[in-house]
């Protein structure tokens, strides 16, 4: 009786781990597990947008600002 065995070849192109890419892509992983890696455009503190945003959220944890369209009043009459 004849025993078979798998052999497993690996697909695609040999990775050489010393290449400037597989450093880079090392060292992301790394950074990404410890939590350092910045994604995106900075936000700027300072900017008149993000001055406006911050006084927003606090109107908002105040109560003085209503979320959405204004209800319709439904007591007026249609001229």
């Amino acid at each position: 009786m004849k025993v078979m065995k798998n052999e497993v070849k690996k697909l695609g192109r040999p990775v050489n781990e010393n290449s400037v890419r597989q450093l880079r892509i090392k060292e992301l992983e790394s950074k990404r597990e410890l939590g350092l890696l910045k994604r995106g455009r900075p936000v700027n503190e300072n900017s008149e947008r993000q001055k406006r945003l911050k006084e927003l959220e606090s109107k908002r944890e105040l109560g003085l600002v209503k979320r959405g369209r204004p209800k319709k009043d439904n007591n007026e009459i249609a001229a």
